[in-house]
């Protein structure tokens, strides 16, 4: 069957690898619906072998860098191993991580803390193939009314800064600031959009992303190359700040403008990766202003039933998509998605 690797320093190549066969406890899924994600863009694709080795081990990730890659993926059950209970024609959202059962974590079923985690399409093969075998426990059935491409996203561009905005709070009088428009950041004012505040900036220097943003529901759109962003923020904002901040960058910079651009008491959400930074004014911009942060990353699994109510509620999250393409073409999926002037690329086995 056919797969993907990447190669890094921008190359990947097609393969033909072997069908999977299900073992205990596992099923085999056909991918129905990959989404490339930009961590794979920044850890994987990008850097050479020997820097997605450093970067991943500094974020506490193993990667093995010859896996396939993918990790936001749906499918359906095509086979089923021995003792599970699954049926063969069942869609599923796939979970990435496989935990670690002696962890405690394992026990209350917060399998993304149970370290050391095996994750799909980092540790060990992903999504961009055929066919896939997987632990049934990481399998979630999909309702009906739950499209493959919309569950394809459910992991990062809605659990991810859902996540965070769900900590943090939002209200009808909120002014809300997304710094990044990329697939997280747009799937944010998606559903600061549905959520309903006072009024939702957007900032990102690319010019394409922006635009889409502004389509999908955000009420100011600020094009980095454009105008000082600062001065740009502090007008909309009405030189106090905004009430909350999302951070969809994740480089070494965006923390520190997130709270910057926060007024005092403000709330920051930092879904955006940047590993280790060493340029946060922790006295000056966290503890003087009196700001509430909170991280997020991938959604909890267990708690499927919030992502799949804001898909019942009317969130078009599959309008963030602007790309597809076949399996055969997966090399020019990714050199497009390397471009960053897309939104979510699919790829459809």
């Amino acid at each position: 069957m056919k797969a993907i690797r990447i190669l890094g320093n921008e190359k990947s190549e097609m393969v033909e690898i072997n069908k999977p066969s299900p073992n205990e406890g596992e099923v085999v899924v056909k991918i129905e619906s990959l989404a490339l994600c930009g961590s794979c863009i920044k850890l994987r694709y990008k850097p050479s072998k020997e820097e997605c080795l450093e970067l991943t081990k500094n974020i506490g990730i193993v990667c093995d860098p010859m896996s396939i890659p993918g990790h936001e993926m749906t499918g359906t059950i095509v086979e089923t191993g021995k003792n599970t209970n699954m049926k063969i024609g069942d869609r599923v959202f796939i979970f990435p991580f496989i935990a670690d059962t002696s962890s405690p974590f394992f026990k209350e079923k917060k399998y993304k803390y149970a370290t050391p985690l095996k994750i799909l399409g980092y540790t060990i093969d992903g999504g961009n193939t055929e066919f896939l075998s997987v632990p049934e426990l990481n399998c979630y059935k999909l309702p009906d009314y739950v499209t493959f491409d919309q569950g394809a996203m459910l992991l990062d561009p809605v659990g991810a800064p859902y996540g965070a905005i769900k900590n943090l709070g939002i209200n009808k009088e909120d002014t809300v600031l997304i710094l990044g428009t990329g697939p997280i950041g747009l799937g944010a004012t998606m559903i600061t959009k549905l959520l309903g505040p006072k009024k939702i900036i957007v900032v990102d220097k690319v010019k394409t992303r922006a635009e889409l943003a502004g389509n999908l529901g955000a009420d100011h759109v600020i094009n980095d190359d454009q105008k000082n962003i600062a001065e740009a923020i502090q007008d909309l904002t009405e030189n106090i700040g905004a009430d909350l901040v999302l951070d969809c960058i994740g480089n070494k910079d965006s923390f520190n403008y997130s709270m910057m651009y926060a007024k005092p008491e403000g709330r920051v959400g930092v879904i955006g990766e940047p590993g280790f930074i060493n340029n946060v004014s922790i006295s000056d911009q966290l503890i003087h202003k009196d700001l509430l942060i909170a991280g997020s990353w991938v959604y909890d699994p267990e708690k499927m039933d919030d992502l799949y109510s804001l898909i019942k509620s009317g969130l078009e999250i599959e309008k963030i998509i602007t790309h597809r393409f076949a399996l055969e073409d997966s090399k020019k999926a990714w050199e497009l998605f390397n471009t960053y002037e897309t939104g979510k690329v699919i790829i459809s086995p």
